[in-house]
């Protein structure tokens, strides 16, 4: 083989070698990492959760779940009342101002109740398990009955119109 011949070799392999490592640097770059599309919401994965840009807020919130791996339906769930009272039976302190905040967003004012409940007026009765949530209502108590972290995402998602 000539001089000229492996000189021309070695610049075509560094050639190939340069553009295969920019080719996948920009694949790597624009692949979105693991992201995923909902509702024109774009949820990213990260350390903290899956962070969503929320225009309301002009901020990022974050999520343990993702909206559809909540499992249950909100629709009893009537955002248009002005004032709620909670009875909570066992929901993480957290929880509950989570929960609050968000509703507080929407305009709606929350009271904890820290005795007995009668259903004669709008109540959401919380109580946290570990099984999938359910929402079931009687006469103007709305029940919440389940995983508290997945109630109050749901309830998020449905403020801001995720779901």
């Amino acid at each position: 083989m000539s001089m000229k011949k492996e000189k021309r070799n070695k610049l075509i392999f560094g050639f190939f070698i340069i553009i295969l490592m920019i080719s996948s640097t920009l694949g790597f770059i624009y692949s979105g990492g693991d992201s995923v599309k909902i509702n024109g919401y774009k949820f990213m994965n990260t350390d903290q959760g899956w962070k969503v840009w929320i225009d309301e807020i002009d901020s990022y919130l974050y999520f343990n779940y993702l909206p559809d791996e909540l499992g249950y339906n909100l629709d009893l769930f009537d955002l248009e009342l002005g004032y709620v009272k909670i009875y909570n039976e066992n929901w993480d302190l957290g929880g509950i101002q989570r929960l609050q905040a968000v509703l507080l967003f929407e305009g709606i004012q929350t009271q904890i109740l820290n005795t007995t409940y009668v259903c004669t007026e709008d109540i959401l009765i919380l109580n946290n398990s570990d099984s999938i949530p359910v929402l079931t209502k009687e006469e103007k108590c709305l029940y919440l009955d389940g995983n508290y972290i997945m109630l109050t995402e749901g309830v998020i998602y449905k403020v801001f119109g995720i779901v």
